[in-house]
């Protein structure tokens, strides 16, 4: 198991109001979000997020 995914959910699960994150991520290429959906519970806090690795995608998708 990744520690900093693990510490982060351990972090997230004990603060109030329950916080959620979500990622968008490019250079990554999703590496991220694979680290944080491999902590076993982070359903709880992460909802999603978007891999927009060409130019064209990170503006029609996140208008960046």
């Amino acid at each position: 198991m990744n520690e900093a995914a693990a510490r982060l959910r351990e972090l997230l699960g004990s603060a109030r109001p329950w916080p959620t994150l979500a990622a968008a991520e490019s250079m990554t290429g999703g590496r991220v979000q694979a680290l944080i959906t491999g902590v076993s519970g982070a359903s709880d806090f992460f909802v999603g997020g978007v891999t927009a690795y060409a130019r064209e995608q990170k503006v029609a998708l996140l208008g960046v």
